[in-house]
Formats: structure tokens, sequence, C-alpha cells
């Protein structure tokens, strides 16, 4: 979440409590808008997250985190027949990106 955005936090947290059962794990960060030379958008925001969470997982952990970016105008191809399994050939959640 961008931390210009109303009630930022408070989004997050709900949208993180609603959906804390279809995943293993979820979390969130709040992107400050005023890092110097940065411009705001979706990629000053995933570049912010990958940063924040490369601080909580250490280098072994980080081949099993998967970052993504979903917003109000972001679409998810229809699942696997078994519900969100990453690990199905061919289907790749929008955006994402491997921390390393």
């Amino acid at each position: 979440m961008e931390q210009r955005e109303h009630n930022a936090e408070s989004k997050a947290t709900r949208f993180t409590n609603e959906f804390a059962k279809k995943f293993r794990s979820i979390d969130f960060t709040v992107h400050p808008p005023d890092i110097p030379g940065e411009l705001a958008g979706k990629g000053s925001n995933m570049a912010w997250a990958a940063r924040k969470l490369s601080e909580k997982y250490n280098i072994s952990q980080r081949k099993d985190v998967i970052v993504t970016g979903i917003d109000g105008g972001s679409l998810f191809a229809t699942p696997p027949r078994n519900g969100l399994d990453l690990s199905a050939p061919g289907w790749i959640p929008p955006m994402h990106v491997r921390i390393r």
C-alpha cells in the first residue's frame, strides 16, 4: 500500500485479515511517499516491498517467497482446479517477483 493513500494501513490490515485463510502467509508493506529520487507507481511500490521482505526473510528462505502486487485493476486468470496452487505448471499470478 502507498502511505499517501487515505487509511492505507487499516485497509491493508482489513485485506490481510480477509484473505489470510486463502494463503499460507500474507503480509503487506506501506510505501512512504518521500523517498528521494523515487517516482510514485507500481514499480517503486514493488521495489519497496521487496526491500522490506528482504529484511524479513534470510537468504535461504527467499527462494520460497513470491511477492504479488495486486491493485484495483488486477485480474487473475482462473486458478488451477485445486484452488490457488502456485506449483501448477503454466499458472503464474501477475506481477510476481522472486526475492533472491
